[in-house]
C-alpha cells in the first residue's frame, strides 16, 4: 500500500482553490483516445474509491498507483503550474 498527501495547491479556478483530489479526478475523468472501455472504468473506478475514502491521505495498492503514474503521465493540462509539476513528481515517487 502506497500513500499520497491530498495538499491544497495555490490554483484558482474562480473563487474555489483546486487541491490534489480534484486534480487526480481530472485525469481519472480525462478520456482516453477512442474512449473508455469497461476495464479502463473499473481501473479508474477503484482509484475513485480510494479518493472517496480518503481522510487527506489516499492509499493505493501497487497496481493501482501505476494506473494513475499512466493516467497522470498522458493528461493534458489546460494550465501550467508549479502545483501540477509537484502532484506529478509526488505521484512518480510513489
Amino acid at each position: 500500500m502506497k500513500t499520497l498527501e491530498l495538499k491544497d495547491t495555490a490554483i484558482k479556478s474562480g473563487d474555489e482553490t483546486i487541491n490534489y483530489e480534484q486534480l487526480i479526478r481530472s485525469c481519472l475523468d480525462n478520456p482516453p483516445q477512442g474512449g473508455f472501455s469497461m476495464q479502463d472504468m473499473k481501473d479508474r473506478d477503484r482509484i475513485e474509491k480510494a479518493l472517496v475514502a480518503s481522510n487527506g491521505i489516499l492509499e493505493l495498492e501497487d497496481a493501482d498507483v501505476q494506473n494513475l503514474k499512466n493516467l497522470v503521465s498522458q493528461m493534458r493540462w489546460g494550465v501550467r503550474h508549479k502545483d501540477i509539476l509537484a502532484l506529478c513528481d509526488a505521484i512518480e515517487q510513489m
